[in-house]
């Protein structure tokens, strides 16, 4: 769900779906036991901001939401504009609202949850579980200020328009600044969400990340623009925020993922001589279709194992047949056709057998089936080999109702006679360089797992073994962290993949969906990429939702670097 739609949309796009659907959708069943006090911040904001806190230790449902009312709340949608907070988008129980406290104005704070309608049965509403009045003499927190009178912090909803920096602390001392300006190198990466009762949302919106997240001004602020920026202030309407409230480094705007548009990610700081906010670095997100042909006169010379292969993991789910078990089974949102022109150079395959259809192989989650058929993926390879030069290797390496050697036989007869002629021999060996795989023209790598199963294939050149790979259990983010770690550091023979999933026990994340776990450890992909990992070699990396990171930008830089090492050290 995107995190700045507003509910009145956001019901009429529930009421377009089964009413079973609906009634399903989770909710809360007590009563969140709101509280609302009020707080003074120090300059540049000089004001007393409404502050929320709820205090429930159940899940919150799907849908609920905190509303701030200038007046009775007599429907959910009265609410002051923009005053309207999704209880599972944040972080904590306490919202920090941007509503200035006037003595004046009688305020309104209530928590609403998604049921059925009392009056109409056949539909659901917005309810209310608890309607706060908001009295002059609330409790008023400590003043969020440093005792001399300044804020520790930006305020997470003032915009920098909004704020005259004149009166910041870092005003006093701007001209003690040395002008060391540490890079961010700031990106765009896109994801969705996933709810249990209606499975992955496929609108997707793109995310704001930055690196080296621990060391920003209090004052920076990163923007997406829809053209290419002038001016600081030219971003998309509310789509920006103040790095120093994010310390992971990752922001989730409103705007709906299109490759087909110009977008861009804006990094912005303060000009105490100037006396504005500047530009200081900003990246355009693209698509890297031709990426290896665009580094042919670097990579050369480098062998497989040695380059940085982006990949996808459990590649062909995108499309399950059955969609209510979406948010545990499914693993991607873009097809293979948009995976292979955004830049995904290595498939995870799974296939299963039907013996008495017409179209026998079709890719598989387990025993949750696709309506993705293993024929028109090689057809699609086929077709894209044609039209590019690229390198593609397909990983076949597991497989259900294989009952006999005989459908191993009939899927690699399939293989071999839609990509024969350009399938990468084994017998280069595991240090064949991409110089090698372009000059005969063998650009697609196919391993299959099922090789020696098969009764007519066990000693075909054309079938790789499959990659190497541990599977990276983990309970934790830092569990996982702690695996890919070792994993790294082993010593590996030929080609290998490091997985770059989170997949924890079902009894410590019984509700995540693989989408919500893939939006926890993407971004901390990116990070371990371009800090924990930059000097250690990395083969092949899969992701889950790939769109999530930024693991594909990061590999070309590797490549080119290794590239250009290698020509050096041949000299």
């Amino acid at each position: 769900m995107n995190s700045k739609i507003n509910p009145a949309v956001l019901q009429a796009k529930i009421r377009e779906l089964d009413t079973n659907i609906q009634k399903g959708i989770t909710r809360l069943h007590v009563k969140p036991h709101l509280k609302v006090m009020k707080q003074r911040w120090g300059k540049p904001h000089n004001r007393t901001f409404l502050i929320i806190h709820w205090d429930v230790n159940t899940q919150p449902g799907e849908y609920d939401y905190v509303a701030v009312f200038d007046k009775d709340p007599l429907s959910p949608f009265d609410y002051i504009p923009y005053q309207f907070y999704w209880v599972s988008k944040l972080q904590s129980k306490t919202i920090i609202t941007d509503v200035v406290l006037k003595e004046s104005t009688s305020y309104f704070v209530a928590y609403y949850t998604y049921l059925r309608d009392p009056i109409d049965v056949d539909h659901c509403d917005f309810t209310p579980l608890e309607i706060v009045s908001v009295h002059p003499n609330i409790e008023e927190l400590p003043n969020q200020d440093d005792g001399l009178g300044y804020s520790i912090q930006p305020h997470p909803r003032i915009s920098p328009q909004d704020i005259n920096m004149e009166q910041t602390k870092e005003a006093l001392v701007a001209d003690l600044d040395d002008g060391n300006y540490q890079r961010h190198d700031p990106y765009l990466t896109a994801s969705g969400q996933s709810t249990l009762g209606l499975g992955n949302d496929l609108n997707l919106t793109f995310d704001l990340n930055w690196f080296h997240p621990n060391r920003v001004s209090m004052w920076d602020y990163i923007a997406i623009f829809d053209r290419y920026p002038e001016d600081a202030d030219d971003y998309i309407a509310n789509q920006w925020c103040w790095v120093n409230n994010y310390p992971n480094g990752h922001y989730s705007t409103a705007i709906n993922f299109d490759r087909n548009r110009n977008y861009y990610a804006g990094y912005m700081i303060y000009d105490f001589t100037e006396k504005k906010f500047t530009i200081k670095e900003v990246t355009k997100y693209y698509t890297r279709s031709h990426w290896m042909t665009e580094l042919k006169d670097s990579i050369g010379g480098v062998r497989l194992k040695d380059l940085t292969i982006p990949g996808t993991h459990q590649s062909a789910c995108f499309n399950m047949t059955t969609p209510l078990a979406d948010a545990m089974t499914q693993t991607q949102t873009e097809t293979l056709q948009h995976q292979l022109s955004d830049g995904i150079r290595y498939f995870d395959l799974h296939v299963e057998y039907y013996s008495k259809y017409e179209d026998k192989f079709w890719f598989t989650n387990g025993e949750w089936s696709t309506e993705v058929s293993v024929m028109s993926f090689l057809n699609l390879v086929n077709d894209f080999l044609a039209d590019n030069h690229e390198i593609v290797i397909l990983d076949f390496n597991q497989f259900f109702y294989f009952n006999d050697s005989s459908a191993h036989d009939e899927l690699i007869e399939m293989i071999t006679n839609t990509l024969g002629d350009s399938m990468a021999l084994v017998s280069y060996s595991q240090d064949v360089t991409v110089g090698k795989l372009w000059e005969e023209n063998k650009r697609v790598i196919v391993a299959y797992d099922g090789k020696m199963q098969s009764g007519k294939y066990q000693d075909d050149d054309r079938l790789w073994p499959t990659i190497q790979c541990q599977w990276p259990n983990a309970e934790t983010i830092d569990d996982v962290r702690v695996n890919l770690n070792r994993e790294i550091d082993l010593r590996h023979h030929g080609l290998w993949m490091l997985q770059g999933v989170f997949k924890p026990s079902e009894q410590s994340t019984p509700s995540q969906s693989i989408q919500d776990l893939a939006n926890i450890i993407n971004p901390n992909l990116s990070q371990w990429m371009e800090d924990d990992w930059i000097h250690k070699n990395i083969n092949i990396i899969t992701s889950d939702f790939y769109l999530g990171n930024n693991i594909i930008s990061i590999a070309i830089e590797r490549n080119l670097a290794r590239g250009r090492a290698a020509q050096y050290s041949a000299v």
